[in-house]
């Protein structure tokens, strides 16, 4: 493509990237070509459908997964491995509040590319070596942490920060080895009522 067009290309999925994060996969097309101040032309020309704008979005976020997947390759043990994949993965999840939706569909439309899965493989059977992983945990189990840490993303700011290290905490002591010494939650204790105020629900 001419270098103009790659522009519009571009500027149509972080059009749709924003306007999916506010009102949806579902959002109407046309007001992604409006968030892109480009014509509807423009924006059939690029992608003829919804599907086809949620599988270019989701082709970036593999290219994001695929970077955490290597920066995990790098480190030191397997457990940190894993720790460097699940805390990138959920980033990406939170930082883009349409993925775990796009993801489904996504996965629906599209052979699946095993790449991202077979790595964790890799550094799952790496952590089983060195002892700091559960013998009975799988690569699937793994790459279902950061959609459940990322579902936090409906939750509005102070609420999530309060929920997001305890929860983080909790499912990965719940994958360490038996005996192994499991270290403080994270973050600070929540009050029901602290919580309820944060999310706009003091008498739920």
């Amino acid at each position: 493509m001419r270098a103009d067009a790659v522009a519009n290309r571009e500027k149509l999925l972080d059009a749709a990237s924003r306007l999916f994060a506010d009102e949806g996969i579902e959002a109407p097309m046309h007001l992604i070509a409006e968030r892109a101040d480009v014509g509807v032309g423009t924006l059939y020309r690029h992608f003829e459908d919804r599907d086809a704008v949620i599988i270019a979005l989701c082709e970036r976020l593999m290219v994001a997964l695929r970077a955490f997947e290597a920066e995990a390759a790098e480190a030191p043990t397997g457990w940190d491995a894993l720790m460097t994949y699940i805390d990138g993965a959920t980033k990406v999840y939170l930082d883009n509040p349409w993925a775990a939706p796009a993801i489904a569909r996504f996965r629906r439309l599209v052979p699946a590319d095993q790449a991202v899965e077979s790595n964790v493989l890799a550094h799952v059977q790496r952590a089983r070596e060195e002892g700091s992983l559960r013998e009975d945990v799988s690569a699937l189990d793994l790459t279902f942490i950061a959609p459940m840490l990322g579902s936090l993303v409906t939750l509005p700011e102070p609420a999530r920060a309060m929920v997001l290290p305890r929860l983080r905490s909790l499912l990965l002591d719940a994958i360490r080895p038996e005996g192994d010494p499991r270290p403080p939650i994270g973050g600070d204790d929540v009050a029901v009522q602290d919580f309820r105020r944060e999310v706009g629900r003091p008498d739920a």
